[in-house]
């Protein structure tokens, strides 16, 4: 169930089951992404069930410009499908053009 109104609290539960070492390899820290979760204003969530599993965070640059700055799910949710709803439900939102940066090796996300 996709959700767009949640608070910092729940953001930071969600971050607590994420492997920091894992976000650190993504070049990321807990921090780094709650900051920008606050401070861009623009988040799609996803609900399982009871507890946040997965964040989409993204700036628009111009009009029918985007980039995708934060998308990650929580390890005991992965392979569900969440991600995909949360980028599926971002571009029906969001017409136009979007950047989203990743690592060469993350074949899911080429």
């Amino acid at each position: 169930m996709l959700n767009h109104e949640r608070d910092s609290g729940d953001i930071e539960s969600w971050l607590s089951a994420m492997d920091p070492m894992e976000l650190k390899a993504n070049g990321w820290t807990p921090d780094a992404v709650l900051t920008i979760c606050k401070s861009q204003g623009h988040c799609l969530l996803y609900d399982d069930k009871s507890s946040l599993s997965s964040v989409l965070v993204f700036q628009k640059l111009a009009d029918q410009l985007y980039e995708i700055l934060f998308l990650a799910t929580a390890p005991q949710c992965r392979r569900r499908g969440h991600q995909l709803q949360l980028f599926s439900a971002f571009i029906v939102g969001n017409p136009g053009t979007v950047w989203l940066e990743c690592r060469a090796d993350n074949q899911a996300a080429l």
